[in-house]
């Protein structure tokens, strides 16, 4: 996904970045609770990261049936 997408949205969204976190979880090499949850009142760009990390654990847990990655057609 990083080859077509932004590295960050029209929102600010750090894609790459979320990425990154969600790989990073499911490769194992970090756990959520390496990975800083930002501000969940504000919703700021390091909490969206954090919430892609735990999308992917969620995944990885296998509490998450669809797939993570959509393909670009």
């Amino acid at each position: 996904m990083k080859t077509w997408l932004p590295k960050y949205s029209g929102f600010g969204t750090p894609n790459h970045e979320l990425i990154d976190a969600q790989i990073s979880i499911i490769d194992g090499s970090s756990e959520l609770s390496d990975i800083d949850e930002g501000d969940f009142e504000e919703i700021d760009a390091q909490n969206e990261v954090y919430r892609g990390a735990e999308e992917a654990e969620m995944w990885l847990d296998g509490d998450r049936e669809e797939d993570l990655f959509e393909e670009q057609s």
